[in-house]
């Protein structure tokens, strides 16, 4: 009886403790349409939380592990076991945290947005985080503002009484910091409107010229009004994008300005120290296959390695038109890789691949045009279907709008409708409206539902654009990876169609 009654207290006192585990509570309002945003960390964590027709959501997680997360729409966002986040927009443009946890995300934001007051305006002209004016500074004027700026946020992010929380988020800010450096670096005394200029003049180069490399160096050197010394640009540059400590597991979960260092350092070494015969001769590689050598052959970090393997091999399955290239790299990473996350998410990915290549049948959209109609790809059933995936924000894909149109006027009369897919945000609806009307664009101009996060885009498999894609008449795939309006044999491949 005894042992009985003595199970049953234990039996209470358990279910009691479980109950009193601490929630981690985030709600709040976006400023954007969606129907659902997504909670995740490097680790493979990736939770869906559904946001109403008002906006709002609601999320409750038991346990959740003390750390720096990505919410999407909203950025990085720093939670722990009993927090109480409340997120709302404000009128910077910016959210807002009000609640337990407030202090650390608030002030999280405000030292990165503080830039601004240490560094010059100019009327908006960035190419980054910085600006036109600041790519003028002279570098001590440059270090000094830098270093005023870093002191002002480590002190912002020190009035928490979160140790861990302290601890990484200044590490964070201090490769923040390096980051900045190494983009002050890049576009020192680069007139910014100027480089703007020169995409078309390099786009019309022939690449296979002789003299093509000579060009582009000349164009792009054209854009510097001022020069750095030699002396400074090899300091600054060691300091933005050199070797530094690869090896903190738990840096790299909680610091993504930290992770981005890896990229800048891979990158400043991938053909310096990792040049292959064939790129010396020229030949580019697939940078996603370029970074992954790179990386196991930079980074001992079990975790972070396992990070890179996965990124790494996710961009070549996605992205790489070669089929066999990735069945082997697929292959090979799914022999190998121990995080059931990564493996599910590169698994989906793959499979998408394999049942929307060419001549499969493509997925269907549904999306409304600039009059609010929708329009379908079913609709367009015995056609040719040319589609141009985009944004108004995308240069590439605007630069590319000139050839769509010279495109779309030699084919008038053919077989073979042209269709323009936005990817832009909803809260940007009228902006879309507002460019497919002003700059005259003919086809059927349609916009997504949700962005990316959409069933023909995410089955696609696209998260770059512009991306261009042909479909039969029949609706089948010809080209998941159709060439782009500027290419010269795209033409060349339509007119071998029956149109």
């Amino acid at each position: 009886m005894k042992n009985n009654i003595l199970t049953i207290i234990l039996l209470v006192s358990f279910l009691g403790l479980s109950a009193q585990q601490p929630k981690t509570k985030i709600a709040g309002r976006l400023d954007t349409k969606t129907n659902s945003i997504h909670l995740s960390n490097t680790e493979g964590l990736d939770i869906t939380i559904f946001v109403n027709k008002s906006q709002q959501f609601t999320y409750n997680y038991n346990n959740l592990k003390k750390g720096f997360y990505y919410l999407d729409e909203i950025g990085t966002v720093y939670l722990a076991p009993s927090y109480q986040l409340q997120i709302i927009p404000n009128k910077e443009g910016d959210y807002t945290f009000s609640g337990r946890g407030a202090l650390e995300n608030n002030n999280f934001r405000a030292a990165k947005k503080a830039l601004e007051q240490f560094f010059p305006k100019s009327g908006g002209d960035n190419m980054g985080e910085l600006n036109q004016a600041t790519y003028y500074l002279d570098v001590p004027i440059f270090e000094q503002k830098l270093d005023s700026f870093q002191q002002h946020g480590i002190a912002l992010i020190n009035k928490s009484l979160d140790s861990f929380y302290r601890k990484y988020a200044v590490l964070d800010f201090k490769y923040y910091c390096r980051s900045l450096t190494g983009e002050y670096t890049s576009f020192y005394g680069t007139d910014l409107q100027l480089l703007g200029t020169i995409d078309d003049s390099i786009r019309i180069l022939d690449s296979k010229a002789p003299d093509y490399v000579m060009k582009v160096t000349a164009l792009m050197a054209s854009t510097h009004k001022k020069q750095m010394n030699s002396a400074d640009r090899i300091r600054l540059y060691e300091l933005s994008s050199g070797k530094f400590d690869m090896d903190d597991a738990i840096l790299f979960r909680n610091s993504r300005n930290y992770r981005e260092a890896f990229e800048s350092y891979f990158q400043s070494i991938s053909y310096l120290k990792y040049i292959t015969a064939d790129e010396f001769k020229g030949k580019i590689t697939d940078q996603n296959i370029k970074r992954l050598t790179v990386a196991r052959g930079e980074v001992k970090n079990p975790f972070i390695l396992a990070y890179f393997e996965y990124t790494y091999t996710k961009g070549i399955v996605n992205e790489h038109k070669d089929i066999d290239t990735v069945n082997k790299y697929y292959n090979d990473y799914t022999a190998k890789a121990k995080n059931e996350a990564y493996i599910s998410d590169i698994r989906k990915i793959y499979d998408n691949k394999i049942a929307f290549s060419d001549n499969h049948t493509a997925p269907s959209f549904k999306y409304k045009n600039v009059s609010g109609k929708v329009v379908s790809l079913e609709s367009l059933r015995g056609k040719y279907v040319y589609i141009d995936v985009w944004a108004t924000w995308c240069g590439p894909c605007k630069g590319e709008i000139p050839h769509l149109k010279k495109l779309e006027e030699a084919y008038r009369g053919k077989n073979l409708q042209f269709v323009s897919i936005s990817v832009d945000a909803q809260t940007d609806l009228k902006k879309w409206q507002t460019f497919v009307k002003t700059e005259q664009l003919a086809g059927i101009q349609l916009i997504t539902d949700n962005a990316f996060e959409t069933s023909f885009i995410t089955k696609m498999g696209i998260n770059s654009i512009p991306r261009f894609i042909l479909i039969d008449p029949q609706g089948k795939l010809v080209y998941a990876n159709a060439l782009r309006p500027s290419d010269k044999a795209l033409r060349d491949q339509l007119d071998k169609l029956p149109l």
